[in-house]
């Protein structure tokens, strides 16, 4: 090799080694940014099982004033068939063989329950709520959080929520329908449910009876 050839050599091997290193540094940086942020981003487990496909099927018992009760032989079928926008916001279709339908919306820490009318209410928390109003005189109270439930679907972890009718001036007849009374509240209805399994029992007071829907059998796809 001619000296000149040996200059050039010696005078790009250590330019050519800097590049090698910055390569490799570039190229471990590379594949540790890869392992970090690869594969889907975590989302939020949804409070309820709110997908097409899953169903509940609830059986009809009413507890009458002489401590004499009826359990009904048809059963209520329930089920999530689509979803939907309301006013802008993404709801669950709930279909029922004996009711109209409702909409089921996930928000934050509690799962909302609209009707057709728009009139919404909580059907599940999370964390414990003062009385809220929901539409007067209706408002809603979160209870009994971290009870256990039985029904005959099995025992499940459940948070209870009540709907509450406001009335100023409580009468005897109004004791007579709603046995449930903390003043100025009736308790007109119950929603007793559990997280990623949905309402395991519901509740409805209505003159003088008390008519339970108790969850017998679901389904989670």
């Amino acid at each position: 090799m001619c000296l000149s050839g040996r200059f050039l050599a010696v005078f790009l091997m250590p330019i050519m080694r800097f590049y090698q290193w910055t390569l490799l540094v570039l190229l471990s940086l590379y594949l540790f940014s890869c392992r970090e942020t690869s594969g889907p981003i975590p989302k939020r487990e949804s409070l309820f099982p709110l997908r097409p496909g899953t169903y509940w099927i609830y059986r009809k018992t009413v507890f009458y004033p002489d401590e004499s009760f009826s359990v009904f032989g048809h059963l209520d079928s329930v089920w999530i068939s689509r979803d939907t926008i309301l006013d802008g916001k993404r709801y669950w279709v709930q279909r029922s063989t004996q009711n109209a339908p409702y909409f089921l919306r996930d928000s934050a820490d509690c799962v909302l329950r609209r009707n057709a009318y728009g009139y919404q209410h909580i059907l599940y928390s999370e964390n414990e709520r003062d009385t809220l109003l929901n539409d007067w005189p209706f408002y809603t109270w979160m209870t009994e959080n971290g009870a256990t439930t039985q029904v005959a679907a099995g025992r499940f972890n459940t948070r209870s929520c009540r709907s509450l009718l406001r009335v100023a001036d409580a009468t005897s007849e109004h004791h007579a329908h709603f046995p449930l009374y903390v003043n100025p509240f009736y308790t007109t209805e119950l929603y007793v449910s559990s997280a990623q399994v949905g309402l395991v029992k519901h509740v409805l007071y209505h003159l003088g009876n008390r008519i339970e829907y108790e969850l017998i059998r679901y389904y989670i796809p």
